[in-house]
């Protein structure tokens, strides 16, 4: 049976918060559900890991009390829905009642006000529980790591913390090209060759010739 992409990353974000490998776990569930979703289910799952921390941080401000080891999956369900409320295109309202939505999927029925609730709180009071976060949060950085940046690279922990929460780039290759044929003079066109990957064309200043780098990314 197809789940649907939301499930599918609660169900994955939990799994690899207990320790499970992503590696493993990535693939048999990206067969559960639809091609369509399938660039969506990566969106979720690796955003909301990379910026797990801090929506940790938000999760602990959002509850009164911890929830139970056996309710994991409702963290997940936080953490995943806060992410596509802040870093993808979709309505907030739609956002919000789909994570409503997976909690009778995951036999959590009983925890959908709680849901509810806590994603309201969070687009109401966004910019108080983000300043409330603890350093480590704010870094969206693993508690070990942040402390041995602080030891050996105090002045540099601000700017790694500021790149590791970006998002990469789709195509790594594609983008090397372009800004490599930002610095070149004259037309400049990026194209994939079937056998060498993206590589640069440019004509010449003149514009009597094509000239192809044999430089490919």
């Amino acid at each position: 049976m197809m789940l649907s992409v939301r499930v599918a990353s609660v169900r994955l974000l939990d799994d690899v918060s207990h320790g499970g490998s992503l590696n493993t776990l990535y693939g048999p569930m990206e067969a559960s559900v639809q091609d369509s979703d399938r660039a969506f289910l990566k969106e979720l799952v690796y955003g909301s890991l990379r910026l797990w921390p801090l929506y940790k941080g938000i999760v602990r401000q959002l509850l009164d009390r911890p929830l139970k080891a056996k309710d994991s999956a409702l963290e997940a369900t936080l953490i995943m829905a806060m992410y596509e409320l802040d870093e993808c295109h979709t309505p907030d309202y739609a956002s919000v009642s789909a994570a409503v939505d997976v909690c009778n999927a995951i036999d959590k029925p009983w925890a959908s006000r709680l849901i509810n609730g806590c994603l309201r709180r969070y687009q109401r009071d966004r910019s108080a529980l983000h300043d409330a976060l603890g350093d480590t949060e704010r870094a969206a950085l693993p508690g070990w790591l942040y402390k041995s940046l602080i030891r050996s690279l105090p002045d540099a922990v601000s700017a790694i913390a500021d790149v590791s929460k970006k998002k990469p780039p789709l195509n790594p290759a594609r983008e090397r090209a372009e800004n490599i044929a930002g610095r070149l003079p004259g037309a400049v066109t990026v194209g994939r060759h079937p056998d060498r990957g993206f590589g640069v064309q440019r004509t010449d200043i003149a514009g009597a010739a094509t000239r192809r780098s044999d430089t490919t990314v």
